[in-house]
């Protein structure tokens, strides 16, 4: 890595770091069609994108996980509100949770009779949890007198293990939160 590449670093994170999700009433509030849905998301999933052209959500994306009952589904083919932050939630979780865990988590969270202060809380959380996470590199990345790969990678691993034992948890409990039927077969 060269001081130009950990320079690119530094610029996206700062950039990630001025991303938000946005007040519940800033969200349209009109139903979207699906090309209005992916042209809106990509606007969210943009500061997460990694690789140049990296596709972060698509139609098929959105359809396939729909049928299999990962996605709530569109109310004739229009996307409310609440459905639109779910996806938002699906794109960033679904780097974490399998399709059966996001169901499982995303069902519980649409129990709700306001979804409103799901969206708040989620993007509260994911603000937070960002910005504790960009003060790690800043603190790392700034120790470094030169590039050196061998204490960047080491920082990528920490940050890898970071993620593992809280995706870890967050699976565990959404293995406990699953239904009567799925609990009682993994107990025979």
């Amino acid at each position: 890595m060269t001081n130009n590449d950990l320079d690119a670093l530094r610029q996206w994170c700062e950039r990630l770091a001025s991303f938000e999700v946005g007040q519940w009433q800033e969200w349209p509030d009109i139903d979207l069609y699906m090309d209005q849905v992916i042209s809106y998301l990509e606007r969210y999933m943009n500061y997460f994108r990694i690789y140049e052209g990296e596709k972060i959500i698509t139609p098929a994306i959105i359809n396939n996980n729909t049928k299999d009952g990962v996605l709530p589904k569109p109310v004739k083919k229009k996307y409310p509100r609440s459905l639109l932050s779910n996806l938002l939630m699906f794109c960033i979780t679904r780097q974490v949770l399998s399709g059966q865990e996001l169901a499982a988590m995303l069902r519980e969270l649409n129990q709700t009779e306001d979804f409103s202060e799901i969206h708040a809380q989620f993007g509260q959380t994911l603000e937070t949890e960002l910005q504790k996470t960009l003060q790690i590199v800043a603190d790392e990345t700034d120790e470094l007198k030169n590039t050196d790969r061998r204490q960047l990678a080491q920082i990528a691993m920490k940050l890898s293990l970071e993620a593992f034992s809280a995706g870890t948890m967050a699976r565990k409990i959404l293995a406990e939160l699953g239904t009567p039927s799925e609990k009682a077969g993994n107990e025979e």
